[in-house]
């Protein structure tokens, strides 16, 4: 009796894992971030078309910079989360902001480097208590890691490509059209570059240059940005239309994509050949969370 007791709890909880997976049938990147409480930062993205993982280790000196708390180094995010519990999301969205690249997911480690091996092991050890990863997804990386080629990038390698400099204090600082260069060559989505989809961002939020920051989000995932406009408004929450010309199947897998890279869930289907363009984004304010 026990046993299938067990049995059936097993079976609801791999169904679960398997619904709420964003990587199992899925053929795109997957960013994460690792955070340690000693300020170290890993950024991850496992390519499933090219087999490889691209491993960004920033400098803990490194001073980035948010829309929304202004200036800081990157190895007091974890610090700064820690004040109202949320080390890993608080690190997860500042090094989003500043990339311009969707981050799915944190790993937390506490009082350790930065490792991404180990941290996945946490992740299926301990859950949501270190991560907003799930267990399923950590075991399939785990999986990924040994048969993909890991493609490490030091600080040196930004350094000669000109995306890091140091100013008088000796403090790392990043060249904001160098990074999206680099980005733009090291974790451009070539399954999504394949759809050959185009986007229009239409700023409604009244926050200036809102539109312009997402759309490099949208550049960095292999979109194609046609349009970006601003308009009036004072709009809260995010809008997506997709194309009536888009396949079911087409827009079913950019509603999941849209919804794993920034959570938006008002997604509907409409006209959009006014944009020239397959997805139309409005802005609200809410869109600032990004950052």
């Amino acid at each position: 009796m026990i046993g299938v007791v067990v049995g059936a709890v097993l079976l609801l909880w791999g169904k679960e894992q398997v619904y709420s997976s964003q990587i199992l049938g899925q053929n795109y990147r997957y960013n994460l971030v690792v955070a340690s409480s000693g300020g170290e930062v890993e950024f991850l993205s496992f390519d499933p078309e090219e087999k490889e993982i691209v491993v960004l280790d920033w400098p803990r000196d490194l001073m980035i910079s948010s829309r929304s708390v202004g200036s800081y180094k990157i190895g007091d995010l974890y610090k700064l989360g820690s004040y109202e519990g949320k080390s890993g999301e608080f690190t997860r969205q500042k090094v989003q902001g500043f990339m311009k690249v969707p981050i799915m997911s944190y790993i937390e480690l506490e009082g350790e480097k930065a490792d991404y091996k180990k941290g996945l092991w946490r992740v299926i050890l301990q859950g949501s208590k270190v991560s907003s990863v799930e267990r399923l997804d950590a075991l399939l990386m785990l999986l990924r890691s040994a048969g993909y080629v890991e493609k490490r990038v030091e600080k040196e390698e930004l350094t000669r490509a000109g995306v890091l400099t140091t100013n008088e204090r000796d403090e790392y600082e990043y060249q904001e059209g160098r990074l999206q260069q680099f980005l733009g060559k090291r974790v451009l989505d070539w399954g999504v570059g394949g759809e050959g989809l185009g986007v229009a961002v239409i700023n409604k939020s009244g926050i200036v240059g809102l539109a312009s920051d997402v759309s490099s989000f949208f550049g960095n995932t292999g979109l194609s940005v046609i349009a970006v406009r601003g308009d009036t408004g004072q709009e809260e929450d995010v809008r997506v239309t997709l194309s009536n010309e888009l396949t079911e199947e087409q827009a079913g897998r950019m509603q999941k994509l849209l919804y794993s890279w920034f959570g938006w869930e008002n997604i509907v289907r409409g006209d959009t050949s006014e944009y020239r363009a397959e997805i139309v984004v409005e802005l609200g304010r809410s869109a600032e969370d990004l950052f």
